[in-house]
């Protein structure tokens, strides 16, 4: 009888995708996931046995990496089309535990408050632009020169109540949109999940009912 060949590379690794349960957060998500996409690389080798190559792997991962499922499905379908990459939480790297990541604040939020503060500034520069205008008019004699400044502060409040505050709010509306369909489509994904999980055991159900039909003739 042929005797097992066993042999193991370096470069050898294995690719193990699982979907795991529990209450996580991610990074690059703003929402708390039930469900989520674990991945993990470990070194493998093959056995040769009985005429074919069995693969088997083992030790502790090299890496551990854990996606939603929305981001998941973005990292396999967008291939050479997104330069940064899809954000993925690292839970485990070369023999380290990394911790959870924290709960952020949506991008929103992060937004709307990048709004409030750049608005506010704009504002302060506009009454100082109004002063400035205010003492100069208030000169018993304006000249080419005061002209020429009053001018140019008129055009900055010009510039900031034009482009400035619309330019803010039109960046908030689109991080808002964007927060609105990421969570959309997280929900989707943890609402197919749980269809198909509930499809799953109601088929489970049905073959024990069969089962038990079956016996009973």
């Amino acid at each position: 009888m042929e005797k097992p060949e066993y042999k193991k590379h370096k470069s050898w690794g294995s690719l193990q995708i699982s979907r795991v349960s529990g209450h996580v957060n991610l990074y690059g998500s703003h929402v708390t996931h039930q469900h989520f996409i674990e991945m993990r690389i470990l070194a493998s080798e093959r056995k040769h046995d009985l005429g074919q190559d069995w693969y088997y792997a083992g030790g502790e991962p090299y890496i551990v990496v854990q996606m939603s499922s929305a981001q998941f499905a973005e990292a396999i379908t967008s291939l050479n089309t997104s330069l940064p990459g899809t954000p993925c939480t690292i839970r485990y790297f070369n023999g380290e535990d990394f911790p959870r990541p924290p709960a952020e604040e949506s991008e929103g939020e992060r937004s709307k408050e990048y709004m409030k503060v750049s608005v506010a500034e704009s504002q302060e520069d506009i009454e100082a632009c109004q002063k400035k205008i205010a003492e100069i008019l208030a000169k018993p004699a304006i000249g080419k020169k005061d002209r020429e400044v009053v001018s140019g502060l008129v055009s900055s409040i010009a510039h900031a109540v034009k482009n400035n505050i619309p330019f803010y709010v039109e960046q908030f509306q689109e991080a808002t949109e964007r927060v609105t369909a990421k969570a959309k489509t997280e929900f989707d994904s943890m609402m197919a999940h749980h269809i198909q999980c509930l499809g799953l055991d109601t088929l489970e159900k049905l073959k024990d009912l069969k089962t038990l039909d079956a016996g009973h003739k």
